[in-house]
């Protein structure tokens, strides 16, 4: 898997000495012309001794400069490049999340969202924001109200207004930051049922939720400095949710054959 080198960068920063520092500088400001270079000319570029050049780039988990100068060509090929097939990627993707989730057995999800005394959503960004009153209509259509939560203060105030017999559907991208723990502690003290939707599957909020569901971001590469996030895999999850959660109540009221 190729790694971009910015992501290199942020993921060693804090290893980076003062000569990596003039290393750095120069590759960022230099990129297209450190392609072509040597290893001997680029430590005259930035005033520092072969050795750092090497140094510098095994601290960017590299194998040395070399490897370094493939990766920055390969960026540079895949930003003067374009892609013929990323609009059959993407449309992949989502296929791909499609079939997967059509697959999962949410028999339970639905069985506590029709018992639930009441429903609660939140999200924990703008995104997550935008797919949880997704999750609102949806339900609403099957008659089902859900309380929409808008922010962190509103949530703070809303815990200790929940009871066992409720149930909260947080969208979050990484299920990971202090104030969602605190808040997810304070919400299963109560025994209210957490149902989730993250971007990654092993997290704490999917971690402690009793209904985890998870989406796999796909990242199609445009190029090499505007790498393209799709969303709508999100959003598609959230609709199969409520296509799932009709055809349980559907099941529910059709009377069973007798034997």
């Amino acid at each position: 898997m190729q790694h971009r080198f910015e992501d290199l960068v942020s993921t060693h920063f804090d290893s980076l000495g003062e000569n990596d520092m003039l290393c750095l500088r120069y590759v960022v400001a230099h990129r297209d012309a450190v392609c072509d270079m040597g290893i001997e000319e680029l430590a005259h570029a930035c005033s520092v001794s072969r050795s750092t050049v090497m140094r510098f780039a095994q601290k960017l988990d590299l194998h040395g400069f070399t490897e370094l100068k493939t990766l920055l060509k390969w960026e540079r090929d895949a930003q003067q490049r374009p892609s013929l097939d990323m609009v059959d990627e993407a449309c992949e993707a989502s296929i791909s999340t499609i079939r997967s989730f059509r697959n999962l057995d949410c028999t339970d999800f639905c069985h506590d969202l029709a018992h639930a005394r009441r429903i609660f959503s939140f999200g924990t960004g703008n995104l997550q924001k935008s797919a949880c009153r997704e999750f609102k209509r949806n339900l609403l259509g099957l008659g089902c109200l859900v309380d929409n939560i808008a922010g962190e203060s509103e949530l703070a105030k809303t815990i200790p207004l929940m009871q066992p017999d409720d149930l909260v559907f947080i969208v979050s991208q990484r299920g990971e930051s202090e104030y969602l723990r605190r808040s997810i502690a304070q919400i299963a003290a109560r025994g209210v049922t957490i149902a989730s939707l993250t971007l990654t599957s092993n997290n704490y909020l999917a971690n402690h939720a009793q209904h985890a569901l998870f989406v796999h971001p796909h990242q199609i590469e445009i190029g090499a400095a505007v790498p393209f996030h799709s969303n709508a895999a999100v959003f598609f999850v959230v609709e199969l949710i409520g296509v799932k959660f009709a055809e349980y109540l559907q099941a529910q009221q059709t009377p069973r054959a007798q034997d």
